[in-house]
């Protein structure tokens, strides 16, 4: 889903995907993320280019690559 100007309205439909394992949403226009509100199964998530500004974090177990370079946190 990378580059399609997508914002923070996307993650509620995200939140539905009980299998992901794999989310890249980099160059978008997303400027908060909650991790806490996706699936424990999501091992991969970039965030990269988005201009976020608020990022919540709790320790997953599972995730294994976090990229959120280039953002304003």
């Amino acid at each position: 889903l990378d580059q399609n100007q997508l914002d923070q309205r996307i993650l509620p439909s995200l939140q539905r995907l009980l299998s992901l394992e794999t989310l890249s949403l980099s160059h978008n226009r997303i400027n908060r993320f909650d991790l806490t509100m996706m699936k424990k199964t999501l091992q991969f998530l970039d965030l990269s280019y988005n201009g976020l500004m608020k990022f919540i974090f709790t320790n997953r177990t599972n995730l294994q690559i976090l990229n959120v370079q280039n953002n304003q946190l």
